[in-house]
């Protein structure tokens, strides 16, 4: 079920046309400049035991400008380093972060490289890299809030999030911040760089969790925030580029792929591109996570079938019922996790895939 609703190669523009969309885009962004001003006029609360900040601590390898070399050398040192912090990797099996880090939610925190940026776009515009990306959190509500904070936002309703840190990607933004920003603490880097830049792909996750309440999948998810700058409320609009969504979906047979490629996102076009990663080598210690972050988006695929019918994506559920006996016979979501989180996951697939197969 991992490499279920992968991309391959290429990132298509949706099949779809949501009039709706230019205008939410454009409040969205209205009001993440809005938040980067804030951020970096007044840097916000972050603890210095936070995940991110021991991390970066950690590190040992000397920058010498040559960013390359730089991040190679501490993509070794995070390999190393990500057992000890609890985080799951290729070579780490890690475990649900149960009080969590961002959302104070039950949290599995991954570690691999991202393929979306490269060297030059450190130098070219530092600021705008995301070394943490949000894949999976159960917020319904497009209002802004600064995640891992002290002053902690509070939700609604809590569920599992999934979050992949780059670790060089963070340590080269981290650097780059330290020559702008000289005898600056890290907790002000991370508050005004890389917690606003995550924002980002929740927004997208956001979108997502909306189409989930729309067929049924979850329940809405409001979020009182922390922030404390004026923010154009963006919901009204977002459901209503949902609901024209649904519409169009479910009226046609389609592939699992295309559904995911006909869901709108802030940044970005489609979902696609978002429930695409983490790109990571499927071994025994990182397969629980992904099977993890993959539960809701197969979820989405097969309502979506009941509603259009199953047959373009037949392959797609032969995975799915493969997995499912794999997910038994192997003990994919319980091997070597702590009683809690197996039980918690095993919960979550028979919720969201297994009783659709039923």
């Amino acid at each position: 079920m991992d490499q279920l609703l992968n991309a391959t190669g290429r990132f298509d523009r949706s099949p779809f046309h949501y009039a709706r969309m230019a205008y939410l885009k454009a409040k969205a962004a209205e009001n993440m400049t809005r938040y980067i001003e804030a951020r970096r006029l007044t840097p916000g609360r972050v603890d210095s035991s936070h995940l991110l900040s021991k991390i970066l601590l950690n590190i040992t390898t000397k920058f010498d400008g040559d960013l390359v070399r730089y991040m190679v050398a501490v993509d070794q040192e995070a390999k190393r380093m990500v057992s000890s912090l609890g985080m799951t990797s290729s070579t780490s099996k890690g475990g649900i972060f149960q009080e969590g880090v961002f959302y104070n939610c039950p949290e599995a925190i991954l570690y691999t490289r991202s393929e979306k940026y490269s060297a030059m776009d450190l130098w070219r515009d530092w600021r705008s890299v995301t070394p943490v990306e949000v894949m999976n959190h159960p917020v319904s509500d497009m209002t802004i809030f600064e995640l891992g904070a002290k002053n902690s936002a509070s939700l609604s309703a809590k569920d599992l999030c999934v979050i992949n840190i780059d670790i060089p990607l963070l340590a080269a933004q981290w650097k780059m911040w330290q020559a702008a920003h000289p005898g600056q603490l890290i907790e002000q880097f991370l508050s005004a760089v890389p917690l606003v830049g995550m924002m980002r792909s929740h927004l997208n996750v956001c979108m997502f969790n909306k189409l989930q309440v729309r067929l049924g999948i979850r329940e809405v998810v409001k979020v009182k925030t922390n922030a404390t700058f004026m923010q154009t409320p963006l919901d009204r609009h977002a459901d209503e580029v949902i609901e024209e969504v649904y519409d169009k979906v479910s009226k046609k047979k389609m592939s699992g792929t295309e559904i995911m490629d006909s869901i709108p996102v802030i940044y970005g076009d489609t979902y696609l591109k978002d429930v695409s990663l983490p790109s990571m080598t499927p071994t025994n210690q990182v397969l629980w996570a992904l099977y993890a972050q993959k539960m809701e988006p197969v979820a989405v695929m097969l309502e979506f079938g009941k509603l259009a019918g199953t047959d373009a994506m037949v392959h797609e559920i032969t995975q799915v019922r493969r997995s499912m006996i794999e997910v038994r016979s192997d003990n994919i979501l319980t091997n070597g996790l702590s009683s809690a989180d197996g039980t918690y996951l095993t919960e979550r697939f028979e919720k969201l895939v297994v009783a659709r197969q039923a």
